[in-house]
């Protein structure tokens, strides 16, 4: 794991990408030689931990995160319902978008909650997040990376530019369902700290789920809007009554 903090992150990062196999790493840029991809990879990645998340908390970097504020990779395991009777995600997305604010992202979960634009589940849900953060006013975060290229071009047009405002963010996060991977990803960590922390208070300490598109984090020139949101970092914090609610219908079923 790159140690975030390290004087020289340069030959951190450098050093952890050579131990890469050379078929995985060339993924990301076929067309490189390896000398090349190893130099534009280990540029990439130094600039993306060193860009401020501003959404999150003003000035703070990935680089900052010491080994006493952050997790990495945690697996999780959350029954749904009784893991026998199916239960469908439309009704998470509703319980959800009821308790948000307008605006994209509950038109996202709203839509999710039209009949038969989710599937029902049944069993267990697994998986593993990225990145679990203690942010500095105390709340901890769900950060999830993401190589993507996101472009807007033409059809048919080979080299389309490259996007990573904040329009485009959401447009991804909602039609790539990344926003619902991020409230499955919030509940996770609700439950975990419910269950492990005997003074935690969700609307003080669930803060929320961020994409960090690394491909658009320059470091600290990469441009913001007039919100102040850096490009590449998608930041969604939920009113904590919503990931309560969600966790409350994976847990109990529909109409619980």
């Amino acid at each position: 794991v790159v140690e975030f903090a390290a004087p020289d992150l340069d030959a951190e990062v450098r050093r952890h990408l050579e131990a890469v196999p050379p078929r995985r790493l060339a993924l990301l840029e076929p067309d490189l030689d390896r000398g090349d991809l190893l130099d534009r990879v280990t540029r990439g990645l130094v600039a993306a931990l060193g860009t401020p998340l501003d959404q999150m908390s003003p000035g703070l970097r990935l680089r900052d995160l010491g080994p006493d504020r952050r997790l990495a990779e945690p697996p999780f395991d959350l029954p749904l319902g009784d893991t026998r009777t199916p239960l469908p995600l439309g009704a998470v997305a509703a319980a959800v978008a009821s308790r948000l604010p307008a605006g994209g992202v509950r038109d996202g979960f709203a839509a999710l909650a039209e009949p038969g634009a989710a599937p029902e589940v049944a069993g267990w849900l697994t998986g593993v997040a990225d990145l679990v953060v203690r942010l500095p006013d105390g709340r901890y975060a769900v950060l999830d990376h993401k190589t993507n290229r996101l472009t807007h071009g033409r059809p048919g047009q080979i080299d389309p530019p490259q996007r990573y405002d904040q329009p485009m963010l959401l447009h991804t996060a909602r039609h790539d369902l990344y926003m619902l991977q991020g409230l499955l990803y919030l509940v996770a960590l609700h439950r975990w700290l419910d269950r492990r922390d005997p003074g935690y208070d969700p609307e003080v300490h669930l803060g929320g789920f961020g994409l960090l598109f690394l491909r658009g984090m320059a470091g600290p020139a990469t441009p913001r809007d007039s919100e102040g949101r850096r490009d590449g970092v998608w930041w969604w914090a939920p009113p904590a009554e919503a990931v309560v609610a969600a966790a409350r219908v994976l847990e109990l079923g529909v109409g619980s």
